[in-house]
């Protein structure tokens, strides 16, 4: 009777571990080599076939409204999988509302990565360049869906990079609005920096490359730690999605002089703007001026 009592016992705790165990791989414990090695793409597949959906948007989107969290992200790294752009203001949707961590980090991987595939193939990006175009024109458009401003930032400025710009941009539509961070706002706007003569700022050689289409670019050369040489454009931060609540901010603070030559002693104009194709807007800063010791 014991011994009976007991197998009933193992395989109860077997089940309730089993039931608390997640769809999507998070939480996972380490296996024998201390490493914690992720479920492979199609195990994530068959957990999600198994729990009811498919791999269509349809069922995708409804999957995000799932009571379970693990399914909800199993259904945002399926959409990435997909490369379903179309899907990202339904994940921006979901990420504003997620409570669970897990999740969270899936829907903003997911989002941020849709989001550099957009930024990409945008008009301010032809051929896929890195940063927007510099030096264009801006008309914000009516009614605005982001405000955009810039400000000198507070504290010291650093001789090689200048002084720290703060850039803010805040959802004043009554939607929630995906917004991609990237550690440069060039990657996302076009900038608009004029020296104390008036003229452009020039971009730094080794950072010219940034602004031409991928295809005008030779492929650069780089060893790996086994010596192995590896081709490649490389350059760019990567996007983060966030999901901008109405009235809410995503704010941070630019070495302008990382991006443009800001040696030269004296005052700078710079402005940020440009058109998110994604969004069908455009958007532009106020201008500031800039003074360089």
């Amino acid at each position: 009777m014991n011994r009976i009592f007991r197998v009933v016992t193992i395989l109860a705790a077997a089940a309730a571990c089993a039931a608390a165990q997640r769809l999507d791989g998070c939480g996972a414990a380490p296996s024998a080599d201390g490493w914690v090695h992720a479920p492979s793409d199609d195990t994530l597949g068959r957990n999600l076939l198994g729990a009811g959906y498919t791999f269509g948007r349809d069922s995708l989107l409804a999957a995000l409204h799932d009571s379970r969290p693990d399914v909800r992200s199993l259904a945002a790294q399926r959409i990435l999988s997909n490369g379903d752009t179309a899907a990202i203001n339904a994940l921006a949707e979901s990420l504003s509302r997620e409570k669970d961590t897990c999740a969270q980090g899936t829907m903003q991987l997911a989002l941020g990565m849709l989001g550099g595939t957009l930024l990409r193939s945008s008009k301010q990006h032809p051929g896929g360049q890195i940063r927007a175009t510099p030096f264009q024109a801006c008309t914000a458009s009516e009614p605005p869906v982001l405000a955009l401003s810039v400000e000198q930032a507070a504290g010291p400025g650093n001789a090689a990079l200048g002084p720290m710009v703060r850039v803010t941009v805040r959802n004043v539509s009554n939607r929630v609005v995906p917004f991609f961070w990237t550690a440069s706002p060039t990657e996302i706007f076009s900038a608009t920096v004029l020296g104390p003569d008036g003229g452009r700022a020039d971009v730094p050689e080794a950072q010219d490359y940034l602004y031409h289409p991928l295809a005008e670019l030779p492929a650069p050369k780089v060893k790996n730690a086994s010596g192995l040489v590896l081709t490649g454009v490389v350059g760019g931060s990567g996007p983060m999605g966030l999901a901008l609540a109405p009235g809410a901010e995503a704010t941070w603070d630019w070495r302008v002089g990382s991006d443009f030559d800001m040696t030269a002693s004296g005052t700078y104009r710079l402005s940020l703007g440009g058109t998110l194709d994604y969004l069908n807007t455009t958007v532009c800063s106020n201008t500031i001026d800039v003074t360089v010791k």
